[in-house]
């Protein structure tokens, strides 16, 4: 199971802290290519590993690792605190978790194939209480090579941020390190039978708050903030209230206005794109016809005739 191989010394991202040491068995001058986002607490890195190479890892952070795989080994092997020596060859969709202060040590044999992981690496604390989980640091222990579907999807997810760190918008990474943290608390199942939706007040708070912000980067603790609630709650809450996401509901409202700015005025798509809040026209496409039904060049064509 590599571990977070492009980082070879002691780094500090915010209160993310991990220590971590990798040597290269073999074929010199091979180097992971790695895409990182730090978003304190938190980070988020995407590795994609040489072929046919062999690495001995060794792991001690002092922040919690949640890692997804799509790894196949030709031989691998896995043992630390709380952990028997393990042995598992075909990774793909396997997770695994490593609290705080766990030590870890290791090689791993790459197969003939494109091998990549995901790897959160989160303040255990910070989630806890972002959280509200009765769970405490003490409940949580290792857990290796698991599989869990609803995590897979997120991680997945997060995965695709990673990959595109430049569009990736903060609300979409912030609510997908708490979803992930979530899922692997198992706070949904626990939580499930609690009180959900949001007030009528709360709820127009968020809502005048994003009226207000929908075009820019806005963090999805800005949003709980107005609404007065933890972002884990308020990320339920607003979900049972308006039945979609905060991160969707900002996108619905987004080509809302661009409707609107390519009705009203002679703008280019490229400019109307920044102008409502996307990344870039590519970004602002792609969300446009999955709401719409139809790209907005279609779109405007429609409006002309």
């Amino acid at each position: 199971m590599p571990l977070a191989v492009s980082c070879r010394r002691r780094e500090s991202d915010g209160h993310v802290k991990n220590s971590l040491q990798v040597q290269i068995r073999g074929a010199p001058g091979s180097e992971p290519e790695a895409t990182r986002i730090t978003r304190a607490p938190f980070a988020a890195e995407h590795v994609i590993l040489p072929r046919n190479t062999t690495y001995d890892f060794r792991w001690g952070g002092e922040a919690a690792y949640l890692a997804w795989h799509d790894i196949v080994l030709n031989d691998g092997a896995i043992q630390g605190d709380n952990i028997p020596l393990t042995h598992s060859l075909d990774l793909r969709r396997r997770l695994t978790f490593l609290p705080k202060g766990v030590r870890v040590q290791g090689f791993s044999e790459q197969a003939d194939r494109v091998n990549a992981y995901t790897v959160l690496y989160f303040d255990q604390a910070w989630l806890l209480d972002q959280l509200e989980a009765s769970s405490s640091e003490g409940d949580l222990s290792p857990l290796v090579h698991y599989l869990d579907l609803p995590l897979n999807a997120t991680m997945e997810k997060l995965t695709q941020a990673v990959r595109s760190p430049n569009a990736a918008p903060r609300l979409l990474l912030d609510t997908l390190a708490l979803l992930a943290g979530a899922e692997l608390l198992g706070v949904f199942s626990s939580r499930r039978r609690a009180a959900g939706g949001l007030s009528a007040a709360q709820q127009t708070a968020a809502e005048d708050f994003i009226e207000a912000h929908f075009r820019e980067d806005v963090g999805l603790a800005e949003i709980a903030a107005a609404a007065g609630l933890s972002p884990f709650h308020f990320t339920r809450g607003f979900k049972r209230a308006t039945g979609t996401t905060p991160y969707r509901y900002v996108l619905e409202r987004r080509v809302r206005y661009a409707k609107e700015l390519m009705r009203d005025s002679d703008l280019s798509l490229g400019e109307i794109a920044i102008t409502a809040g996307f990344k870039n026209a590519s970004h602002f496409s792609r969300v446009f016809a999955e709401l719409t039904g139809a790209p907005p060049r279609v779109y405007r064509q429609q409006l002309i005739n």
